[in-house]
């Protein structure tokens, strides 16, 4: 007998050896907690910066292809968060794309925040037993603290937050949400993008 871990939630995890310090000159940042200010908002902010874009974009199609997808892709949206000390965000998904990726390009430390993604399956459970030790397939939630360089790729409809920053210093990262460049579906419900 075999065990057979069916529809995997994946996700990739690792440091991008590039340098991309240039995201540091970023100035206009979407806030984890909107408080109705008016403010500058850019969600194509990696048009301002095309080296780190096509590193982004290809370590993306390096993870895409590795799962079966293959390299046709391209980033329909990005933008830079700012959480301040004693703020956390909401928990939420990306809508109208395949994957999303969430970038750390500053310095951090253990208490700046964590991501906390949870677990798909518990919006359809309506019992759940107490695993005796929990892990990455069993767990209520799964998070990952902030390091340089991180970059998290993760299916754009999975559920996540920042947690509460409590370091006393602004939490910066960049959110990158990832298309197929040619179409998408199959058959009578395929959608040509070109």
């Amino acid at each position: 007998m075999s065990k057979l871990f069916l529809f995997p939630t994946v996700l990739e995890h690792k440091i991008i050896e590039k340098n991309t310090d240039q995201l540091k000159n970023n100035t206009i940042f979407v806030p984890s907690r909107d408080r109705g200010e008016n403010i500058k908002r850019d969600y194509n902010s990696l048009n301002r910066f095309p080296r780190v874009k096509n590193i982004i974009l290809e370590e993306f199609k390096n993870f895409a292809e590795s799962i079966g997808y293959g390299r046709d892709f391209k980033i329909s949206s990005s933008w830079f968060t700012s959480t301040q000390p004693g703020d956390d965000g909401t928990l939420h998904n990306h809508q109208n794309s395949f994957y999303s990726a969430i970038y750390y390009y500053d310095e951090y430390d253990e208490n700046s925040g964590n991501i906390l993604f949870e677990n798909p399956c518990l919006r359809n459970l309506s019992l759940f037993v107490v695993p005796n030790k929990f892990d990455a397939t069993n767990s209520h939630s799964w998070h990952f603290t902030p390091e340089k360089r991180l970059i998290i790729f993760f299916p754009s409809h999975l559920f996540h937050k920042i947690e509460t920053n409590k370091s006393d210093k602004t939490r910066y990262s960049l959110a990158v949400n990832f298309i197929p460049s040619k179409g998408f579906g199959m058959h009578d419900s395929h959608i040509n993008l070109n």
